[in-house]
């Protein structure tokens, strides 16, 4: 089975151009957690992820809860406040873009879920022959199509 025939096509994306505060309010209104970033012809050049954005906001935050894995409530530090966003107001995607790790909408889900799983991913981006952004497959979309292939494997119609 193709990817294409698994992955989402409405896809959120954004430039480098766009601030992260622009970003951190369309992760929030859109509810998603990956973000593309293409180029003026829709050309897929980098990722952002929540974790991304998090890592500006309040760096080492979620790296010190880790190490911090005994404590059962953090009290104050649920109450953290995040850095003094006059320091982030200019700050672009283009600084914080990571290079993309995708496929190409005519692979299968196999290599799909090999590239999820190998660079621990949730979404992955999927281009067209161009590498024009045209969908992405998240691990669920992947996951579900190897379930049903399964399953129509083990209950033939």
């Amino acid at each position: 089975m193709k990817v294409s025939n698994t992955m989402k096509r409405a896809v959120i994306s954004t430039t480098p151009e766009t601030t992260v505060l622009e970003a951190a309010k369309l992760l929030i209104q859109k509810r998603i957690g990956t973000l593309p970033v293409v180029d003026n012809d829709h050309k897929l050049i980098g990722i952002v992820t929540i974790d991304h954005i998090l890592d500006v906001f309040i760096p080492n935050y979620f790296h010190l809860m880790e190490s911090l894995s005994f404590v059962h409530g953090f009290g104050a530090l649920e109450d953290f406040q995040p850095k003094d966003f006059a320091e982030i107001d200019d700050l672009t995607i283009e600084t914080l873009m990571k290079p993309p790790v995708f496929v190409e909408e005519n692979e299968s889900i196999f290599r799909a879920a090999t590239k999820l799983f190998r660079h621990e991913l949730i979404d992955l981006p999927v281009v067209d022959s161009q590498g024009r952004l045209v969908g992405l497959a998240s691990h669920v979309d992947v996951g579900t199509a190897f379930l049903q292939r399964w399953l129509e494997i083990k209950e033939p119609r």
